[in-house]
């Protein structure tokens, strides 16, 4: 399994595209019922395949991402190639709990860097969101993008 198994509460929300996606590996609606009872290490590896390939689209289409800590805002933005990355980073605001104002703007400094994935986009963002990253509609990155 290259990524996490969709929990129950995800599976029933994509019961439709589940179904799609068992009658493309040519498994009848039939077949399944008796694999529940005949065969459920096939029925695990099915529910498998079909995470990896659920989230591995997310991953794939998601094009920014956020970590935030007391002390450091990190805003990705995540290329096809590479990513880039904006801190944010204050030793005496916490980041958590306010906004940003322009008066804030002296206490805190900013940094970018780009750099190649480490292995793909999909597995480096797992990984991510795995330490506490969530995907984004990227209007921070472009914000602070625009003011360095």
């Amino acid at each position: 399994m290259r990524f996490r198994r969709l929990s129950s509460e995800e599976l029933s929300a994509l019961e439709k595209e589940f179904i799609q996606f068992l009658a493309v590996s040519g498994v009848e609606a039939q077949d399944w019922e008796n694999f529940k009872t005949s065969n459920p290490a096939f029925c695990e590896e099915k529910i498998e395949e079909f995470s990896d390939v659920v989230i591995g689209g997310v991953l794939h289409k998601a094009k920014y991402a956020e970590h935030c800590t007391k002390n450091d805002w990190m805003l990705f933005k995540l290329e096809e190639e590479e990513i880039h990355l904006i801190v944010i980073h204050s030793a005496s605001i916490d980041l958590t709990s306010q906004k940003i104002t322009p008066e804030d703007y002296s206490k805190i400094e900013v940094f970018k860097k780009s750099k190649k994935y480490s292995e793909n986009k999909e597995d480096d963002l797992f990984q991510m969101m795995n330490q506490g990253c969530v995907i984004t509609d990227g209007a921070m990155f472009e914000k602070f993008f625009e003011l360095i």
